[in-house]
């Protein structure tokens, strides 16, 4: 079942701070601070995880393990290596991995995380009015993705 308050908590982040939102890329070090896509708002907003960047990279894709160390699904046995954002933040979420895939997909627009979210929770997560007036990034394909 999806940690529906920590999803809903990263969408209403991912709607407050817009500029933080970049759902091209895990985690992005920007001249405001970090922006990320809906994995990196949940592992580094949500759930206080530190970005782990290289010495000349501004994007990562990987996490301080010590900063995520004291949370208990860390923890846990588990065939993912929770340093990367990706996993990480599927756990954080309690997302299966074809869940977490659409979720974090590149081309999602803010109405395409909201209408995956209320599909997940049964509706518990549901698409405000502003956001259902947006595109989702299937609106401009037919049945073949043309």
């Amino acid at each position: 079942m999806v940690h529906v308050e920590r999803l809903r908590a990263a969408l209403e982040y991912i709607v407050a701070h817009p500029k933080e939102w970049e759902q091209s890329s895990w985690i992005t070090r920007t001249d405001c601070g970090t922006a990320g896509c809906l994995a990196g708002v949940t592992a580094v907003k949500i759930m206080g995880a530190t970005p782990k960047y290289g010495v000349y990279s501004d994007i990562t894709s990987t996490l301080d393990r010590d900063s995520i160390a004291h949370l208990d699904f860390v923890n846990e046995p588990s065939v993912f290596s929770l340093g990367y954002v990706s996993e990480f933040a599927q756990r954080a979420l309690e997302l299966t991995r074809s869940q977490a895939d659409e979720l974090f997909a590149t081309d999602n627009t803010l109405h395409d995380l909201f209408w995956y979210a209320s599909e997940y929770t049964g509706g518990e997560i549901e698409i405000p009015e502003d956001v259902a007036a947006l595109p989702r990034h299937d609106d401009n394909y037919d049945d073949w993705g043309y």
